[in-house]
């Protein structure tokens, strides 16, 4: 395996991984209390902008290797690492919840969202597109900038190809199963992967970018206004689709700002940045574990309340979120005591 010189470690990654993750157990909280509202000033309206995108930007940040020889060897040795955590595993979990809430597994598996588990599969199909693509611009000599920028356009292709064609009725049933088997409508967000790895690559010159505030500056008027003073679910599907756009990546542009702005805080070990982090190293763990423990029953009448008042709806959920992660990270760190079932199901590293 050949490596050229990394890019410097980052020290606010985990960090922001860990407050990504939070956003996203507690939309799925808010989601099971029927109390999310995606209308304008809920804060679920704004963090649902680029809550998903954000994930994915990540994961390509995270994914991207500098000088990484996708060859036979190595492209054999990542996948059989990969597929263990990215599919088996969360199979694994996804038959014990469908069981555990008494839904049809064949079913789960064939509709988009996996019962919620969809996130790694769809990752693991990123994984497989990136590299046969690479491989491809390799094979014709293009390189690794063109390849990225074939990736990107595929993704903008994926992004704007209307789901409702994916969903129709009209498709045979062994159609729209396959479609939903590989989650074909989650391909929208393979533009926000590659764009991460792209980052990655190039982040020194991203920091360049960043540190000139008037980037940032954009971003934060363009986000806001847009969000406050525009019905974007009344404007035509392909407008929707590029407004969209625009707010997802002037709300990563924004977090990765605030949290780049503030990385001597994360590079400390104050409670709060050390649990933030610590959340971050532990996202999969907590992805898979924590449809388990949000299953709460809150009284009508409390319902009704938070349901009226954004700022209470969520409260709520953000406290019932704590709750949740806390439960996952109890039985992460107790599954974890094996460190067999650390590596197989959570991809630790194997310690002798």
């Amino acid at each position: 395996m050949q490596h050229t010189e990394q890019p410097k470690r980052i020290s606010y990654l985990d960090a922001l991984r860990g407050f990504t993750m939070i956003l996203v157990v507690v939309s799925h909280v808010a989601k099971f209390l029927d109390v999310e509202t995606l209308s304008p000033g809920s804060f679920h309206y704004y963090f649902n902008h680029f809550r998903m995108p954000l994930f994915f930007f990540i994961s390509g940040f995270v994914f991207y290797k500098a000088g990484f020889v996708w060859n036979r060897v190595n492209i054999k040795k990542f996948l059989c690492k990969k597929v263990t955590v990215q599919v088996i595993s969360p199979l694994i979990f996804l038959a014990c919840y469908v069981h555990y809430m008494h839904f049809s597994l064949w079913e789960s598996l064939v509709d988009n969202f996996k019962a919620g588990y969809w996130f790694t599969f769809t990752l693991f199909e990123y994984f497989l597109l990136y590299i046969a693509t690479r491989k491809i611009s390799d094979i014709l000599g293009a390189g690794e900038n063109k390849a990225i920028i074939t990736m990107f356009l595929i993704g903008l292709f994926f992004y704007f190809f209307p789901k409702q064609w994916l969903c129709s009725e009209s498709l045979p049933p062994f159609v729209s199963d396959t479609f939903g088997l590989l989650g074909a409508t989650r391909m929208m967000y393979f533009m926000f992967f590659v764009s991460g790895a792209w980052v990655r690559k190039n982040f020194a010159s991203a920091e360049k970018i960043l540190d000139k505030s008037y980037l940032t500056t954009f971003a934060v008027i363009i986000f806001f206004v847009t969000s406050i003073f525009f019905d974007t679910h009344s404007f035509n599907p392909y407008l929707q689709k590029i407004t969209g756009l625009l707010l997802s990546l002037c709300g990563i542009t924004i977090i990765f700002s605030l949290f780049r702005k503030h990385e001597s805080f994360f590079s400390t070990d104050n409670p709060a940045s050390s649990l933030l982090k610590f959340i971050g190293r532990r996202t999969l763990d907590i992805y898979l574990l924590h449809s388990f423990f949000i299953n709460f029953r809150l009284p009508e009448q409390l319902l009704s309340i938070i349901y009226d008042n954004p700022l209470l709806e969520f409260a709520v959920s953000l406290l019932l979120t704590v709750i949740t992660i806390t439960a996952c990270l109890a039985v992460s760190a107790a599954l974890r005591t094996s460190n067999a079932l650390a590596h197989f199901l959570f991809g630790a590293q194997k310690r002798p």
